[in-house]
């Protein structure tokens, strides 16, 4: 569970795969949205084909994220939601945000990854396809002219939220970006990734933040005269931000999406099993995107041996979180709290999605809130974690994101 909390906070993914060197060439040239359009329209494409449509509907929903974003002058803050993590140039002349955009943007999102998921369903395991994706390729029409500008290559977007202070060093090492082959392989993986995005917008929306995204921003634009700033909402602001989480979260939320989020989470635990049994499989050794351990990564990236299998058994915690057969430990001192010798009933994570309710944040700190969720289930430990992190010597979340 800390892992896809993690992951969803960083909301900003490793590239989607796409298909063959002359479409990755087209890609560049004219966009995520034409090159989409075109294949969508083929009467029958062929395995790469709907692999290729599968990774731009990904990519789409992405990009009409970045759209909105730059259309009203946002930067980061709200980064729990799908593309909101990444950096974007600033608009110099930002328009008015209407707080049911974000509900809209939401649901937009939802759609792509179904869309994507129903090109890649019934890809065959044994598929022969393999092709080529040139990274420098991609970028994304944040400002929704059709032009490539200076600022929306997406490995300039994605790549500080990835690797943080460490990216332009890895620019002026690593040099040109990768060439990357994928294969059958890959398309559980993208699954997997779509069903986490749609596991958390989901969960955003069960308790929708509309409501509380236009009470801060009417307090803002009042109080701060923020609405002459390109970050008229004020969502840098931690107080502004607290308030609209904490707002959002005292809102009785929708069952039926709590539910289908935690159905998302454990397929794609599911997609992640597949993805590493037909990863083993392969005896090649050419552009691998996340190899066995008999293969190099193109990415650049080191995976050490044991990865899949250590990363297998962090997904086995979260299944169990996620079904209630195991317990999240409840903290015993959370702040000022008074530790105890005595080990207190875990959490049955299950029921905030099965049994969802409005989140009061001081009742969770004191406890008062965390009794309806108390359980006797045998205590998950932090072992299979650490054993991950210290495989990765401390570069965990960013293989976190990488493997979702």
């Amino acid at each position: 569970m800390r892992r896809l909390l993690l992951a969803s906070a960083l909301a900003i993914l490793p590239i989607p795969a796409l298909a063959g060197t002359g479409l990755s060439a087209e890609i560049g040239e004219t966009g995520i949205t034409a090159t989409l359009a075109r294949l969508s329209a083929l009467p029958t494409p062929t395995d790469e084909e709907r692999f290729a449509i599968g990774g731009l509907e990904f990519l789409a929903a992405l990009e009409r994220v970045y759209q909105l974003r730059w259309q009203v002058g946002m930067g980061r803050g709200m980064d729990m939601i799908f593309g909101m993590a990444g950096q974007l140039g600033n608009n110099p002349n930002p328009r008015q945000l209407d707080p049911a955009e974000i509900t809209a943007i939401l649901d937009d999102t939802l759609a792509g990854m179904e869309r994507a998921r129903a090109a890649l369903a019934d890809l065959p395991d044994d598929s022969a396809f393999g092709f080529e994706l040139d990274f420098a390729d991609l970028w994304l029409d944040a400002d929704g002219d059709g032009k490539r500008g200076l600022a929306e290559s997406l490995s300039d977007i994605a790549g500080p939220v990835l690797f943080g202070w460490q990216w332009q060093e890895r620019q002026q090492t690593q040099g040109a970006l990768p060439a990357v082959r994928f294969d059958a392989a890959d398309a559980p993986w993208l699954a997997a990734y779509t069903h986490l995005i749609s596991g958390t917008t989901q969960m955003i929306r069960a308790y929708d933040p509309a409501p509380a995204i236009a009470r801060v921003g009417e307090a803002s634009a009042i109080l701060r005269k923020k609405d002459n700033e390109s970050d008229p909402y004020g969502y840098s602001n931690f107080v502004d931000m607290f308030a609209i989480v904490d707002g959002t979260l005292r809102h009785e939320p929708d069952a039926t999406r709590t539910l289908a989020a935690r159905d998302h989470y454990l397929s794609m635990v599911s997609e992640n099993r597949r993805f590493w049994a037909l990863v083993a499989q392969e005896t090649d050794n050419d552009r691998e995107w996340i190899p066995n351990d008999a293969q190099v990564s193109a990415t650049g990236l080191t995976f050490p041996k044991g990865i899949g299998a250590s990363w297998l058994a962090v997904l086995d915690d979260a299944e169990g979180l996620l079904t209630g057969r195991l317990a999240a430990p409840y903290p015993k001192d959370i702040f000022f709290g008074r530790a105890t010798t005595q080990v207190p009933p875990g959490l049955d994570i299950s029921k905030l999605f099965t049994e969802p309710r409005p989140v009061d944040i001081v009742g969770w700190f004191q406890g008062w809130a965390a009794l309806p969720y108390l359980s006797d289930a045998p205590q998950v430990t932090a072992q299979n974690m650490l054993q991950f992190e210290r495989l990765v010597s401390g570069e965990a979340p960013l293989f976190m994101v990488f493997l979702n």
